[in-house]
C-alpha cells in the first residue's frame, strides 16, 4: 500500500521487531494484532525482568528491537524500573511507555526512567503505530549519523 507520492504510509511497520511488554493477556492479543496487521514481528513478554533479559540478549546477538513497547504497571518490576535498568545496562534502543494512567504524570515519570516516549493505551491504533514508526526512524537516523561521524573523524 502506498500514498499518492509512492511512499509507505506512516503506520506501516514492515519487518519492525517490536518487544511488547504487557502482563494483561487481552491487551497482549489486541496490541499484537494491531502491530502484526501493520507488518511488525512482535515478541511478547509479560513482565519487566523478562523484558530486560530479552532486550539485552537480543542486542548482544545483533538483533536489536526497533521498539520496546513497555506497560508501566506490571507485577514484579514496573515498566519504569525495567526501563531504568535497561538504560543503566547501556541499552540504546527505543523504549516507549504504554499505559492507561494519567498522561502528564506518566509522561514525566517515563522520560525520567529512560523511556523515549509515552503512549496512552486509550490512543487509537493509527496514533500508536505512527508513534512507533516515528521513533524507529529517529533511531535509525541517529545510528546512521553516528556511523558517518565516526568514519569522517576516524573515530574507530
Amino acid at each position: 500500500m502506498t500514498t499518492k507520492n509512492n511512499q509507505r504510509p506512516l503506520s506501516k511497520l514492515d519487518d519492525y521487531r517490536v518487544l511488547l511488554v504487557e502482563d494483561d493477556p487481552d491487551s497482549q492479543r489486541q496490541i499484537t494484532h494491531y502491530l502484526e496487521q501493520a507488518g511488525a514481528n512482535v515478541f511478547v513478554v509479560d513482565n519487566g525482568q523478562a523484558a530486560i533479559n530479552m532486550a539485552l540478549e537480543a542486542t548482544q546477538n545483533g538483533f536489536q528491537f526497533e521498539i520496546i513497547l513497555m506497560d508501566i504497571e506490571m507485577p514484579g518490576l514496573t515498566g519504569f524500573e525495567a526501563a531504568s535498568q535497561l538504560r543503566s545496562e547501556g541499552y540504546k534502543g527505543n523504549i516507549i511507555a504504554f499505559t492507561a494512567y494519567e498522561e502528564k504524570y506518566c509522561r514525566e515519570q517515563s522520560l525520567r526512567a529512560g523511556c523515549d516516549e509515552f503512549i496512552s493505551k486509550l490512543a487509537n491504533r493509527e496514533t500508536i503505530l505512527e508513534v512507533i514508526r516515528n521513533h524507529s526512524f529517529q533511531q535509525y537516523l541517529k545510528q546512521r549519523m553516528n556511523r558517518v561521524a565516526k568514519t569522517f573523524f576516524n573515530l574507530d
